[in-house]
């Protein structure tokens, strides 16, 4: 069973992109990686160009000489379906604004979780049990806490 997300920025204007993400998108997983691996506009941007992704990594490619696919992945390297398995490109989804990215993120990817790159932080909410967006560092300090 995977715990699907998108992983969003959101734009000067209010909108958003996003691009989906297969596996384990839950805050002590994906969102660990992104405020740890993915703190500017520009690595966020970088991630989102690679398309879809079955699972988040710490690093976005491999070296040069690292094997790396979707059958042999790299433990730390992000999995693209495009690069990695193949498959045609599926560029990143466009939203009016983050609350409607919020509204049909489980209808469209039955995704559990969206992420959301805001002025410099990552923000994060639940499509399921919406709690508003909050910044993950704090999603991860209350689970710490419990």
């Amino acid at each position: 069973m995977s715990t699907r997300g998108l992983i969003a920025i959101e734009k000067t204007d209010k909108t958003c992109i996003s691009s989906y993400c297969h596996h384990d998108c839950y805050p002590s997983g994906a969102g660990r990686i992104l405020i740890d691996h993915y703190k500017t506009g520009e690595q966020a941007e970088a991630l989102l160009a690679l398309g879809f992704l079955s699972a988040l990594g710490e690093r976005l490619a491999p070296e040069p000489g690292e094997n790396h696919d979707y059958d042999n992945p790299l433990p730390d390297v992000c999995i693209a379906y495009h690069r990695d398995r193949g498959e045609e490109l599926r560029p990143p989804t466009i939203w009016s604004n983050a609350d409607d990215m919020l509204a049909e993120a489980a209808d469209q990817f039955w995704a559990e979780y969206v992420y959301l790159f805001r002025d410099g932080k990552w923000y994060v909410d639940s499509t399921y049990q919406p709690h508003g967006w909050r910044l993950v560092e704090d999603v991860l300090r209350e689970h710490d806490d419990e």
